[in-house]
Parts: structure tokens; sequence; C-alpha cells
């Protein structure tokens, strides 16, 4: 699916997640939450609020949106 619902606990009721695949991000991509970024093995969940990039080194970084 493209999209699931689940609970956000920064808004405190269920939203729309976006589902992204991680295999599928590019060095320097960004998601903005609520997002779950699925991989092999782990979900990650991504808040509203939140966003992650890609790193050079493929590693996500995150953090809330307003840090930039």
């Amino acid at each position: 699916p493209t999209h699931y619902t689940a609970f956000s606990f920064a808004q405190g009721r269920p939203l729309e997640f976006a589902v992204r695949d991680r295999i599928g991000l590019a060095v320097g991509a960004r998601v903005e939450g609520p997002a779950l970024i699925a991989e092999e093995t782990a979900m990650l969940y991504l808040d509203s609020g939140f966003a992650a990039s890609v790193h050079p080194t493929g590693a996500l970084l995150i953090g809330r949106e307003s840090d930039g």
C-alpha cells in the first residue's frame, strides 16, 4: 500500500501515513512525516513534525522538521 492509517503520538489521533520503500530513497532524499519507511527487516515510524534525510553514507538522519 502507499498509505496506512496509524496512530500519531504527536497529534494524539490516527493519521494517514505515507509508505515509502527505503531502497528507493537516494542520497539527499527527504521524507516528511507522517510516514512509514519500509526496509527488508524493519519498518521506520516517522511521526508528524519529523523528517528523515538520506546521508551520503546511506544512513537516515531524523529530526524535527523545524530543525532544517
